[in-house]
């Protein structure tokens, strides 16, 4: 990822998209592990999302409002 950042100047979002993909999102959760989320954060907007598959919960770090999501995790039953 590192080499990928310093090489490449991809936009915003298919980096971003690139930790929602494996081998950096993993659905092995029957194994005992997997990704829970991707983190996204905008320090400078005092903004930060999490994401999943087809889900972005926007949050604001200036205004927090506490709160809950229920997701569905791929390759759990």
């Amino acid at each position: 990822m590192l080499q990928r950042l310093r090489l490449q100047r991809d936009p915003e979002e298919k980096f971003i998209n690139a930790f929602l993909r494996p081998p950096l999102y993993s659905t092995a959760f029957r194994h005992g592990f997997g990704t829970l989320y991707t983190a996204v954060y905008r320090p400078r907007k005092q903004e930060m999302e999490l994401r999943w598959p087809d889900v972005i919960w926007p949050l604001s770090l200036k205004d927090f409002i506490e709160g809950a999501r229920e997701v569905t995790l791929p390759g759990v039953v």
